[in-house]
């Protein structure tokens, strides 16, 4: 899997991301984790488990939205509805 310009991970799927991510930080030492939030409906339930997985390794995440002028579902309507 590569991301825009990214290095591959070498993983078939989606699923073995968040291992894959976690030896990555494992083996480089890192003790946190930053990156830019996508909205997919995939990529939300990958970015979950990856968040819950650093999360219960100890480490830091860190998320940020992305691409967005407000964060999706941030704006409604005077009733409260999402536009």
């Amino acid at each position: 899997m590569a991301g825009s310009g990214g290095a591959t991970l070498g993983i078939p799927d989606s699923a073995g991301v968040p291992a894959a991510l976690l030896k990555l930080a494992h083996k480089h030492r890192c003790d946190a984790l930053y990156f830019n939030r996508e909205y997919g409906v995939n990529e939300i339930r990958r970015d979950e488990a990856v968040t819950a997985r650093f999360t219960a390794a100890g480490l830091q995440v860190r998320a940020f939205d992305d691409e967005t002028v407000l964060p999706p579902g941030t704006l409604r309507t005077t009733q409260g509805n999402p536009y």
